[in-house]
């Protein structure tokens, strides 16, 4: 969170996309909590900082056609992807567009997102049923 802060307070905005990926600070932010990679506490606490910032969760990087919870569940940070899920209800998070853009959603990926998904709600006490109702 502190190197996000710094980028914000250098005149980055928080929307920016890094030249080279096409990434923003949330689709990083959301894959540093992997293990090997960084802290999940401290990816938790960019997430939510940088979305209180204004971050927009449905921005999908160009290079992959990922959004930053497909990056949280690739990465398998289920506290991320909790995090991701009540900001935004669990609206849109699903909705892939697998044909469009440069890159392609990989199955993959978006099996991971909805065995990640499942696996941050049942850490949130949240029922199978209400899971199956957001994945349908």
């Amino acid at each position: 969170m502190i190197a996000c802060a710094q980028i914000l307070r250098s005149g980055g905005h928080v929307s920016d996309r890094d030249g080279l990926t096409d990434m923003t600070l949330l689709h990083y932010a959301c894959k540093s909590g992997a293990r090997g990679m960084g802290s999940n506490d401290e990816a938790c606490r960019a997430v939510s900082w940088l979305l209180q910032q204004g971050a927009d969760p449905y921005v999908r990087c160009r290079w992959t056609n990922m959004a930053a919870i497909h990056y949280a569940a690739y990465f398998d940070v289920a506290s991320v992807v909790a995090i991701l899920l009540a900001a935004t209800k669990g609206i849109g998070m699903f909705v892939s567009s697998m044909n469009s853009g440069v890159g392609k959603l990989q199955p993959c990926v978006v099996i991971d997102v909805y065995l990640c998904s499942a696996q941050a709600f049942s850490q949130s006490a949240l029922s199978v049923c209400t899971v199956a109702g957001i994945l349908e």
